[in-house]
């Protein structure tokens, strides 16, 4: 049994990674779509999070937020 069984019901839960146009963000974010969880991709940096969530293991798992700027 994985962290990801310990952690995620993956009929029921979804996880939200910020940063995830890059660096660890991206890391995690790719991680959890490898262990079938449905991953949102958030980031401020549209191009990166796209590309992010495109090279995921199973990419109809994952969605893309661009965040942009406030204010």
């Amino acid at each position: 049994m994985s962290i990801f069984d310990q952690a995620f019901d993956r009929q029921r839960d979804a996880a939200v990674v910020t940063g995830a146009g890059s660096g660890v963000g991206r890391a995690i974010a790719l991680a959890l779509t490898a262990e079938g969880v449905c991953t949102i991709f958030a980031d401020i940096n549209a191009d990166t999070v796209r590309a992010a969530a495109e090279a995921a293991a199973d990419p109809a798992l994952a969605r893309h937020i661009p965040l942009g700027r406030l204010g």
